[in-house]
């Protein structure tokens, strides 16, 4: 139930341009986190195009 909340979350105004805005000039990112990696997936990559855009995601593993 709570994972599923999740995947109704919008990016906050702005966001999604930015780092569109990084990938397309080349800027490497990552995704840290203390969330558990369900929480990463559900809350980032369930984005349009989310997950393409990091090369790396650290999570806390349960």
């Amino acid at each position: 139930m709570f994972l599923d909340r999740w995947c109704n979350i919008k990016a906050l105004p702005g966001a999604n341009r930015l780092i569109k805005h990084l990938k397309a000039h080349g800027v490497p990112m990552a995704i840290a986190s203390n969330s558990a990696k369900a929480s990463i997936e559900t809350k980032i990559f369930y984005q349009r195009g989310g997950k393409s855009l990091f090369q790396l995601s650290l999570v806390r593993m349960r």
